[in-house]
């Protein structure tokens, strides 16, 4: 059976769908039964790629692929993902500005001042004491 125009502008809307959805649609539509195989055969013959390309629902892009995890294309995601990392640094730092605040970090960098002092006293002494030798 020959293909109509009819059957090629189904392939031709349809063809980011790939060529089972095309067969589907062609048969729905016109009552013809097309295999799988028989859509790609004509599909080249015509020109049209079937690849499957899904639809960004943020930027309403076509792209083979979306991110499983946020469903939108890989540009959104980084731009979703990169807002939410910043949302997220700028709670961090809070917390941290926080935990300075607290007796426990001061009590803490007291004793590390304490104890740096401490090292560099005995590092100058040490000095001292070697250059006498």
């Amino acid at each position: 059976m020959r293909w109509t125009e009819e059957q090629d502008e189904i392939m031709r809307e349809l063809a980011s769908r790939g060529a089972k959805a095309v067969a589907k649609a062609i048969k729905e539509r016109t009552g013809v039964s097309r295999s799988e195989s028989a859509v790609r055969m004509h599909a080249s013959r015509i020109g049209v790629s079937l690849l499957s390309y899904e639809r960004c629902p943020g930027c309403g892009g076509d792209v083979k692929r979306l991110n499983r995890d946020s469903g939108l294309c890989p540009t959104c995601h980084r731009k979703l993902r990169s807002g939410q990392l910043r949302s997220d640094t700028r709670e961090t730092l809070k917390r941290i500005e926080a935990a300075k605040k607290s007796p426990e970090y001061k009590r803490a960098q007291a004793e590390f001042n304490a104890a740096r002092r401490q090292h560099q006293r005995a590092r100058k002494r040490l000095e001292r004491i070697e250059e006498r030798m």
